[in-house]
Order: C-alpha cells, then structure tokens, then sequence
C-alpha cells in the first residue's frame, strides 16, 4: 500500500508540473519562425531539461504505482 501511494504521488507530482510548464510557455506570445510548437518554446525559455526530469519522474511514479498494485500481500 505504501509503495503505491508513493507511486501515485510522484506521477500527479510529474504530470501535473508538466501541464503547468506546457501552459505556462503556451500562454505567451512568443513563436518559432511563426510556428507555436510547444518543445520549441520549451526549449527557447530554457525549461525543456526540467520537463525531461518531471517526466522521467511521473514515468517512475507510473511504475511504483504498478508495482504497488502487483505487491503481494503476506
């Protein structure tokens, strides 16, 4: 039971601070060569490093979360 409440944790953790940096950079005026790519405003406000670890750490959330359901009980 612990293992997935910490799994669950780190997911909402990941995901929800990824939907806040996506609308964050969507919510400005800036484009690419006209375009409004979203990973490359990431990238030209410098955040896309922060949204590769939010997702490597909602994806690990993911699996603790599995694992926790999976989890044997003795």
């Amino acid at each position: 039971m612990k293992r997935l409440i910490f799994g669950i944790s780190l997911m909402l953790i990941g995901f929800i601070g990824n939907t806040i940096l996506c609308a964050g950079a969507m919510s400005s005026q800036f484009t690419v060569n006209g375009s409004n790519n979203i990973w490359k405003i990431l990238e030209l406000f410098g955040v896309m490093p922060y949204v590769i670890i939010l997702l490597i750490i909602g994806i690990a959330g993911l699996a603790f979360a599995i694992a926790g359901l999976l989890d044997k009980k003795e």
